[in-house]
This record gives structure tokens, C-alpha cells and sequence, in this order.
């Protein structure tokens, strides 16, 4: 039995690429989860890992190619509000 005086718990895992994405971090992750599935933990949709500092290095065969100048507009972008529109 968990208890942790908090009322809503979730696994949130981190994606390389994309969840479906079949690389061997994204294949640990699920295993962990599986692994985790007998707990009454709910497991979250995630995120996908945006690359920074060495990751962009050692990571580099599973990302997607950067690009200059992403295609689309602000507001269409993940984390991107439309320039009239700032939070």
C-alpha cells in the first residue's frame, strides 16, 4: 500500500522523438512502466524530450534533423503562443 498525502500521483515519462518512436531509450521506458504497472500510480502521456547541451551529442542518431527556421507560424509550434497573444 502507497501512502503519500497526495491525492493525484503520475508517472511522466520522457519520449525521444515521439512515444511510438521504436529507439532503445523510448523500449527502457515502456519496460520500466511495465514494470511499474502493478502499483496504483496512473502513468501520464509524457513528454518528448526537447535536446540541449550534450544531449544533442549523444542523442543525436534518435533526434529529428534541426532545422533553421521551423516550418508553420508561432502559435503552431509546441510552447509557441501567436505573437498577439503573450503569456
Amino acid at each position: 500500500m502507497l501512502t503519500s498525502g497526495h491525492s493525484d500521483i503520475a508517472w511522466n515519462p520522457c519520449w525521444i522523438v515521439s512515444k511510438d518512436n521504436n529507439n532503445l531509450f523510448n523500449k527502457k521506458t515502456k519496460h520500466i512502466l511495465e514494470e511499474l504497472a502493478g502499483l496504483p500510480i496512473r502513468i501520464s502521456e509524457g513528454n518528448i524530450i526537447e535536446a540541449s547541451g550534450l544531449a544533442l551529442v549523444n542523442l543525436k542518431e534518435y533526434l529529428p534533423p534541426k532545422i533553421e527556421i521551423p516550418a508553420g507560424k508561432c502559435g503552431d509550434m509546441p510552447y509557441a503562443n501567436p505573437l498577439d497573444s503573450l503569456e
